[in-house]
């Protein structure tokens, strides 16, 4: 039981994205996308994002 404690422990947890990541590299979409669909999920995805991160999206 020891061993999967350890095992378990080990194992460093998944780093968490800021806010202000997300709409950089949604914006980076939206300008380099060759895709319409691409630019077209990225656009909604900040819509989305809006609401919680508004100085973010807004700038």
């Amino acid at each position: 039981m020891n061993m999967l404690s350890d095992y378990w422990n080990s194992i460093p947890a998944p780093e968490e994205h800021s806010g202000a990541d997300t709409v950089a590299k949604l914006c980076d979409r939206v300008a380099s996308s060759t895709l319409l669909e691409d630019r077209r999920d990225s656009v909604r995805a900040l819509k989305a994002m809006a609401q919680d991160y508004q100085l973010e999206v807004s700038l």
